[in-house]
């Protein structure tokens, strides 16, 4: 069985090695690993973006934009604040939100109502990253990077700027909040614990309504671990997944795929169903591409959203095919799946 995800890894794990881990060293690498002044680490990715709306200040009517296909999660997060998501069509490419249809929905609303972009970046792709930048930060919108693992180097994060992850298994859940912003960080801190402010003289004070949201100690030493394989290894991935499938019939590769993208995305434009079915009987398992949100009944009614009005998502969700991708994966893993591939399309 090769796995979609990356299967578990407990066996350097041990109570002893958790009850000695210093969270607060793990979190000073972090910042360093990360190139950022200060990270939020707490219990899940949904929190993540929750406390980081929050210290950003949302509020009942403001508008968020967020791709057709984003996680679902981040929707709902919006609607929590009963703020209002303004939909826009993915890239063809990297699947994150198209540039030109970011800046029709921008024209089509009220700026002053926008107050952030909550931009996922599936294949973790950093190579147009200055564009939205400069876009976000001409309109006064704050710019949120949404990934769905869990680090990723060098980011380039600027003082106006968030950047969240998660990632989660059968074992530990985790996500954080990156950013060189020291009031929203304290903000974050400070909501996550209950909004409990310690004083001076030991007292304690609330000032505002907070949550449970914080992170445990094995949380965080199971990712320290985790972030320990993640670099050379997934280099190497790259190159073996681009070698094996470069030469395959009715393949498109992507341009970037980082090290840090969950998975290996490809296009496939024939027999997609068929060869995902087939994978699957073999003990392979793949992916196809996100479900729109014009897709969910509640979304679809409450937003009138029509699936003609995103085709590019449309295209992505019919062709793409998601493989494994993770530091625990052999090049003999990889050498099957392309095998495999070139025997069902040549």
């Amino acid at each position: 069985m090769i796995a979609l995800r990356a299967p578990i890894a407990i066996d350097s794990i041990s109570l002893q090695n958790v009850q000695h881990f210093d969270m607060h060293s793990f979190e000073s690498d972090y910042k360093e690993y990360m190139d950022v002044k200060h990270v939020s680490f707490c219990n899940n990715q949904s929190s993540a973006l929750h406390l980081s709306l929050k210290a950003l200040k949302i509020r009942r009517g403001d508008n968020i934009i967020c791709n057709i296909t984003t996680d679902i999660r981040v929707v709902h997060t919006i609607r929590y604040f009963d703020a209002q998501p303004l939909f826009v069509d993915s890239d063809l490419k990297d699947f994150s939100i198209d540039f030109d249809s970011l800046k029709q929905v921008v024209n089509l609303n009220s700026i002053k109502k926008i107050k952030a972009i909550i931009l996922d970046l599936p294949t973790a792709n950093l190579s147009k990253l200055h564009q939205y930048y400069s876009f976000a930060f001409r309109h006064n919108i704050k710019l949120i990077l949404y990934f769905n693992s869990f680090s990723y180097k060098a980011l380039g994060i600027k003082d106006y700027d968030l950047a969240i992850f998660g990632s989660s298994d059968e074992i530990a859940t985790i996500g954080s909040v990156v950013s060189n912003d020291y009031e929203i960080y304290s903000s974050i801190e400070i909501l996550k614990n209950q909004a409990i402010e310690i004083l001076e003289d030991r007292d304690i004070d609330i000032r505002n309504i907070g949550f449970e949201y914080n992170t445990n100690l094995f949380s965080l030493y199971y990712y320290n671990n985790y972030l320990s394989s993640i670099s050379q290894s997934k280099e190497d991935l790259s190159y073996y997944y681009y070698e094996g499938l470069k030469d395959i019939p009715y393949i498109t590769l992507q341009d970037v795929i980082e090290e840090n993208a969950e998975f290996y995305f490809i296009k496939l434009i024939k027999n997609r169903d068929q060869i995902v079915a087939k994978f699957i009987i073999d003990g392979i398992e793949v992916g196809i591409g996100k479900s729109l949100m014009s897709m969910f009944s509640y979304y679809k009614n409450r937003y009138k959203l029509k699936i003609t009005n995103f085709p590019n998502a449309i295209e992505n969700y019919h062709q793409l095919l998601v493989l494994p991708y993770y530091p625990r994966l052999r090049q003999s893993d990889i050498n099957s799946i392309t095998t495999k591939l070139k025997e069902l399309l040549i």
